[in-house]
């Protein structure tokens, strides 16, 4: 057995026991905070995460060379270590992956006489110090047929592990126009759906190092990539169409085939990273913006969830990936439009029943249904009740309490819930139906409380007060502080967030003032709130407010000019027509 095996090996009898310990220590946590945590949103939600972590692609790479290595022979590393930056983990996963990075091109088989190396690859050297534009100038100036594709994937991962590491004040000089768009033309050309995961993470990344830089360059050139992928997804034929008509000077990824026709049906992994990816990138570059024609993307989103779920047979695990993702995404405009202050009541009054519909869906597994019912708590979350609930001189009719939902099938849904709630399949293992049970029951809890009447919500709010349960989750930031998760609206956004930044999310957060508001929800009044500034553990942040409050906390400045437009605005409506400057 090889050393690489063994290390392999150990490390997977080193996460055996850690994961039933957790499980065990921690009972069955989920969104409702039955038991204390401070990292359930990376512990228990991961499973909400459709897009395979950083490490868990590397070592999905180590796996396959492995295989490699067995058939071809031992070969010497082709790339040097770099310097550990993150855990245990991901510090093994990459000195693994470097020691056996060796193009497959370079390695002579047994049996073969051909002794000729690469001679590019052996030059290609991560070292500390090595810079992103070193890395893209590896990928772009290198003549791909020179350039193997196991070796594009690694430079791709480490061009992502730099970019996550890049703090919004570092960013500058870093991103620019010409690098995106050799980056895009690599993208629609790679040769693997590991290659296209990885190099549209770290395209994802390297847009929102500097999103003022190049935002209208991903609009007008990386979207309509994503956006073709998507739409293969609604599709039975594939286009003849490749995606070089999007990008002048691509390079044909499919010249090996010989019918030039018809394109090979696209993958469900390069789909479903897609969707996610189009959806983190619109949440960042449209977030505080007027988010306008940005309702004309839900119909393709929900024509890639109808398309897996009418065909009367239960999808793949890949495919109920592609489904997920398609539904976060839906989560994701729907807030957007919420926050741009658009009424998007119509919205979902249109597309609540189909949601229900897959809920009940007998043959969607609970990985499926859990997506779906977070998407139909957050569109009641974000539901506009104001103008539906009966006034007090409404007459109610006999037996009614003064509940109202803008939904026809509200008790429909309540009936399904409770049935999914006490569902005891024996195909479900223990863990797994109790987090279901709980996110099924945080799902009902809010359905509940936003169509019932004023007064009920009052109880409610109070009860939710005494026993702590308005927490859905929370997400570890520090060794002394944890995000918590308050509203269907931040989860659904910490997801997309998540998948740009990966385990730097932390960090990132910690640092831009500006993802901080991402997570911020406006008020029923449609008010917007702003973040305060970060207090770190060494206490040398400005304004020391309690920042886990920071949907209702203002500093002083903050408060006067409220009391300043208040005061102008109530001597407009004693005065009238007044001309006051």
């Amino acid at each position: 057995m090889s050393q690489l095996e063994r290390e392999l090996r150990s490390q997977s009898k080193r996460k055996q026991p850690s994961t039933s310990s957790r499980s065990n220590s921690r009972g069955s946590k989920t969104p409702n905070n039955e038991t204390d945590t401070e990292d359930d949103f990376d512990n228990e939600m991961n499973e909400q995460l459709n897009f395979n972590r950083f490490d868990t692609l590397l070592i999905s790479k180590m796996e396959s060379a492995i295989q490699d290595n067995q058939e071809y022979g031992s070969a010497d590393a082709a790339l040097s270590p770099t310097k550990p930056s993150q855990g245990n983990q991901e510090t093994r996963a990459n000195s693994l992956l470097r020691s056996i990075i060796t193009p497959i091109s370079s390695r002579s088989p047994s049996t073969s006489t051909s002794t000729t190396t690469s001679p590019t690859a052996e030059k290609i050297k991560i070292t500390n110090s090595t810079t992103v534009q070193e890395i893209i100038s590896s990928l772009t100036t290198t003549t791909k047929s020179k350039l193997p594709t196991v070796t594009r994937e690694f430079l791709f991962s480490q061009l992502y592990s730099h970019l996550t590491k890049i703090l919004p004040s570092e960013s500058f000089g870093i991103i620019n126009d010409h690098d995106f768009e050799n980056l895009v033309k690599l993208l629609a050309t790679s040769r693997s759906d590991l290659e296209y995961v990885l190099a549209l993470r770290s395209i994802s990344a390297y847009v929102c190092s500097d999103l003022d830089e190049i935002a209208t360059s991903v609009i007008e050139i990386l979207f309509p990539v994503l956006l073709s992928k998507i739409q293969s997804a609604t599709t039975t034929t594939q286009s003849s169409e490749l995606d070089s008509s999007d990008i002048n000077g691509q390079e044909d990824r499919h010249d090996e085939h010989n019918n030039d026709d018809v394109l090979p049906k696209i993958s469900p992994e390069i789909v479903s990273s897609s969707i996610i990816a189009y959806a983190s990138l619109m949440l960042l570059i449209f977030e505080d913006s007027s988010c306008y024609g940005l309702a004309d993307q839900l119909p393709l989103l929900f024509s890639v969830v109808e398309t897996y779920t009418s065909t009367g047979t239960s999808p793949t695990e890949q495919e109920e990936t592609i489904i997920i993702n398609a539904l976060n995404g839906i989560g994701v405009i729907v807030t957007l439009l919420y926050k741009s202050g658009q009424d998007v009541n119509e919205v979902i009054e249109e597309n609540l029943p189909s949601l229900v519909d897959l809920l009940e869906n007998s043959s969607l597994s609970k990985r499926l249904l859990k997506s779906d019912g977070i998407l139909i708590a957050l569109l009641f979350e974000l539901y506009d009740y104001t103008e539906n609930y009966p006034s007090d001189d409404d007459e109610l009719d006999e037996g009614e309490e003064g509940e109202y939902s803008p939904y026809t099938p509200y008790y429909q849904l309540q009936t399904i819930l409770n049935s999914l709630i006490k569902d005891s399949s024996k195909r479900v293992s223990k863990k797994d139906k109790k987090e279901s049970r709980s996110i099924f029951r945080e799902v009902l809890k809010t359905v509940s409380f936003h169509t019932s009447s004023p007064k009920r919500q009052k109880e409610l709010l109070l009860e939710q007060s005494d026993t702590g349960s308005s927490t859905l989750s929370s997400f570890k930031l520090n060794k002394s502080k944890a995000l918590p998760i308050k509203s269907w609206f931040e989860y659904v956004r910490l997801i997309h967030l998540k998948y740009i930044y990966d385990s730097e999310l932390s960090s990132q957060y910690v640092s831009s003032k500006e993802l901080r508001n991402v997570l911020i929800k406006p008020d029923n009044n449609g008010n917007r709130s702003y973040a305060d500034e970060f207090t770190s553990d060494a206490g040398n942040a400005i304004d020391g407010k309690e920042w886990k409050d920071r949907n209702t906390a203002a500093n002083g400045i903050k408060k006067e000019l409220k009391i300043k437009v208040a005061r102008e605005l109530k001597v407009r409506q004693q005065f009238g027509d007044l001309s006051l400057s």
